[in-house]
């Protein structure tokens, strides 16, 4: 057993990485546990750009510069999908870019600009525009068994459109 304890010992001195010695007591007997796992620290201060008071890298003048705020994968609303779907994640990511694309983002662009640059007033038309009570699929249903009558065409047309 001693020889095995010293050639750990002479191991522990002539390789990479050295073990933590550790004391130890067992009923007032101090014994010195060669095998201890090393012990890891963690100094905050060898993090670059970390100044203790910090919780994220900043730049010299202490402010979160664009890079350091993580990029958020946002919905986008093509005109196809359920409004409610989408709205939800939107109105969290409100104040982000490029949520709409095709049908969407053509209606947007032909709102007056204090309309886009109002959130509340942009969700108001985005919602009668995109927003339906039911989904595509009903509405594709009720079309399918929807049938002219002996009424006039303008009558027709809005039967079609309150389907």
């Amino acid at each position: 057993m001693n020889s095995l304890v010293q050639t750990i010992r002479s191991w522990d001195h002539n390789h990479q990485p050295k073990f933590e010695q550790k004391s130890w007591s067992i009923c007032d007997e101090t014994q010195t546990d060669t095998l201890a796992a090393p012990q890891a620290t963690f100094n905050p201060n060898t993090i670059p750009g970390y100044s203790g008071s910090q919780t994220r890298p900043s730049d010299q003048n202490g402010l979160l510069t664009r890079s350091d705020v993580p990029h958020l994968k946002l919905p986008t609303l093509d005109g196809s999908g359920e409004w409610d779907a989408f709205t939800l994640p939107f109105t969290r990511a409100a104040n982000r870019n490029e949520c709409t694309r095709g049908a969407a983002a053509k209606f947007i662009t032909t709102l007056p600009q204090e309309i886009i640059g109002d959130y509340n007033q942009l969700m108001k038309h985005m919602q009668s525009q995109f927003g339906r009570k039911n989904p595509p699929s009903t509405a594709r249903k009720k079309l399918s068994e929807l049938r002219q009558k002996a009424e006039s065409n303008d009558e027709f047309a809005e039967e079609v459109i309150d389907a």
